[in-house]
């Protein structure tokens, strides 16, 4: 991910719950460190990690449903380890680190 500003992350992760709850996913939430940074924790957040509760379906047909719903905003990549059997969501932000 880019080196973007806690505000910007927040906005990117604004725009990924409102995709999530047009998919059907609503109840959704913040964890990790853009949740901390939102209750006045002094820390950099380097990702966004959203935990969709009593999701609609597992978590691959959603990240498929983001990508199919969203080509514009989301697409998936392999991790890092040879022998995953899942892909990583990724969501398409302005390049400007903002």
């Amino acid at each position: 991910m880019h080196n973007f500003s806690n505000l910007k992350m927040l906005a990117i992760a604004k725009n990924i719950l409102a995709s999530l709850a047009l998919i059907g996913e609503k109840e959704c939430c913040l964890v990790g460190g853009l949740a901390t940074y939102m209750c006045r924790q002094i820390r950099k957040a380097n990702d966004i990690a959203i935990v969709v509760v009593n999701p609609q379906a597992d978590g691959r047909v959603i990240r498929n449903l983001l990508c199919i719903a969203f080509p514009g905003s989301f697409f998936l990549v392999k991790p890092k380890d040879p022998n995953a059997t899942w892909k990583n969501l990724r969501h398409r932000a302005s390049l400007d680190p903002g």
